[in-house]
């Protein structure tokens, strides 16, 4: 109120010892700020406990009250504030836990706590003494505002409560009643606002592959605004395919986005713009390109033409040989290895009796003869195989066994288990894991090599003892009968981390984590409630990440705190192996 006592002159309030403030509230004659760490300190006239800190003396009216000496307000253990509001003489904050807590002057329960006494102005009062603000059963509150008396929330659910004074209609409730000053009236029995009938506004619809128009289950639907394309909210399809988001009117595109990696990601039409009107949810619809193709057939015997029920169908890549899909034939000899990446395979039939021999299409007794099939995105190639009559293995001496994973010791179920005969590596016998992850081939009694293979391929085959598919020579041999363990270790790796709000340092729930590999998007999860998330089955290879809230409530953000793919850090993902990558988002 003079010259020379504003600018460089005026000090800043003293808030402790490397804090600062996210936001300032000012109420009757005091002021509250939210800090860097969330919590929340108060100062100025203390009537009826207006400053939360258990008595009713004023804070920096003198020497030594401010800083560190001034302490912030107990809102319960472990919890902070998310935002801050300032009555006429009492505070609000809506918490960590999307509760609300209030205290200071009571008058017409304007704290919403069913009586008229004040908090915060004796010890004892406040922290977890403090109950939270009585909302309705499962109700939370997205924020909170205080007025002249009386004090208003806004739900999860989008609708309003308000509590306090009620003169001149301020409460919504069609009277001037109190509200909040006595029991029974908050919770269930304090009445949302009537807002009227207006219709909710977004976008539903169904996404499907292009190719078969099944449903793609578990999309992520992401609506981005038109002029920036910038995120507006988001949401995951059902099993069925459907979701349905809200958005305010406006015009949006929809970019559609698989976290199996199993369809390619992109917009929905070339793109199409959606227009949103108020009031109306709009039906948009989208599909999604297969980003991978199957190779299907039959497996049957030479010469009599007749079908090999329970043959063994498997895709091999065509750069290493590895096993990368299996398939066991039905009653007609039928089989599709499904999932398999666009480009060359080949492909082995074998007759798990051992009465046929192994043949790769389309006729050949060996890979290196055999001819390639070609896969395409969304195709079914079809390949058929032909097993001529072999000598067949006598029986009496079982190889038995269990197969596990790798490090886990889980029991993996549905593997390939082959015996060779050492005389000549013909398929004597073949069979499949049960739920407990055992075999058992009924095989004479003779020596053997044994061969484990992954039919979904995450995890690596081998030869007994440990060696790789391609070192059948340094295979060990086994002498049936006897028992022969087998461990895999899996083929893929995995990629896990933590999400949170960057300000706050709170955990980010329903987050959208994406693994973007050279070919696109190879694998992708939601965070759960405490920020965290895990995405399996990820390819050896470099990756990129990315972080959404569909909410729109943090900003987009490549690992590691890039705005864009171009500045992205990319990281290495090895078989059996897991790597963290965290991220914290800024608040938009």
């Amino acid at each position: 109120d003079a010259p020379g006592e504003m600018g460089d002159a005026l000090p800043a309030v003293a808030l402790g010892t490397g804090r600062t403030a996210t936001a300032i509230v000012a109420g009757d004659s005091y002021t509250c700020a939210r800090l860097d760490n969330a919590t929340v300190k108060c100062w100025g006239n203390n009537a009826s406990g207006r400053l939360g800190l258990g008595d009713a003396l004023a804070r920096g009216d003198a020497p030594g009250e401010m800083g560190d000496a001034l302490p912030a307000v107990a809102l319960g253990t472990g919890r902070t504030a998310t935002a801050i509001v300032a009555g006429d003489s009492y505070t609000c904050a809506r918490l960590d836990n999307a509760t609300v807590k209030c205290w200071g002057n009571n008058a017409s329960g304007r704290l919403g706590l069913g009586d008229a006494l004040a908090r915060g102005d004796a010890p004892g009062e406040m922290g977890d003494a403090l109950p939270a603000v009585a909302l309705g059963t499962g109700r939370t509150a997205a924020a909170v505002t205080a007025g002249d008396g009386h004090t208003c929330a806004l739900l999860d659910n989008a609708t309003v409560k308000c509590w306090g004074q009620g003169g001149g209609g301020r409460l919504g409730q069609g009277d001037d009643s109190i509200r909040g000053d006595a029991a029974g009236e908050m919770g269930d029995a304090l009445l949302p606002v009537d807002l009227g009938s207006a219709e909710p506004a977004g976008a539903s619809g169904t996404v499907t592959d292009t190719v078969t128009a099944t449903p793609v289950a578990g999309a992520f639907v992401a609506a981005l605004r038109s002029t920036d394309f910038s995120i507006a909210g988001g949401a995951v399809a059902d099993g069925s395919g459907n979701y349905s988001l809200s958005l305010i009117p406006g015009s949006y595109f929809l970019y559609l986005i698989d976290p199996t990696g199993t369809h390619t990601a992109g917009f929905a039409g070339p793109p199409t713009t959606f227009v949103v009107p108020a009031d109306t949810v709009i039906d948009a619809d989208g599909t999604m390109a297969p980003a991978r193709g199957a190779v299907s057939g039959t497996i049957t015997k030479t010469g009599p033409n007749l079908p090999v029920p329970g043959g063994f169908a498997l895709a091999l890549n065509a750069d290493t040989g590895a096993p990368e899909r299996g398939a066991v034939a039905d009653g007609t000899g039928a089989f599709t290895l499904p999932g398999l990446n666009p480009g060359n395979h080949f492909i082995g039939y074998l007759d798990p009796s051992g009465n046929r021999a192994t043949r790769f299409f389309p006729n050949s007794v060996d890979v290196p003869s055999a001819t390639p099939v070609n896969v395409t995105p969304g195709g079914n190639t079809v390949a058929n195989g032909s097993l001529p009559t072999q000598t067949a293995t006598g029986t009496g001496a079982a190889l038995t066994g269990t197969v596990t994973e790798q490090g886990t010791a889980t029991p993996l179920a549905g593997m390939f288990v082959l015996a060779l005969r050492t005389s000549d590596f013909a398929l004597a016998r073949g069979g499949v894991t049960n739920g407990s992850g055992a075999y058992n081939l009924d095989v004479a009694a003779g020596t053997y090599k044994l061969a484990f293979i992954d039919p979904t391929g995450l995890h690596s085959g081998e030869w007994h003892n440990n060696q790789p598919l391609t070192n059948l020579a340094g295979a060990a041999s086994v002498t049936a009968p006897t028992a022969t363990n087998a461990t895999l270790t899996r083929s893929t790796g995995s990629m896990s981390g933590h999400v949170d709000d960057q300000a706050l340092g709170q955990p980010i729930a329903g987050a959208w984590v994406l693994a973007i590999g050279p070919t696109g998007i190879s694998g992708g999860a939601i965070t759960a409630n405490d920020g965290s998330y895990t995405i399996t089955g990820l390819p050896p290879g470099t990756y990129r990440a990315a972080f959404i809230d569909p909410t729109d409530e943090h900003t987009l953000e490549y690992f590691e705190n890039s705005p864009d793919f171009a500045g992205a850090t990319p990281f290495e993902v090895f078989a059996d192996g897991d790597i963290v990558v965290s991220a914290s988002l800024t608040a938009t």
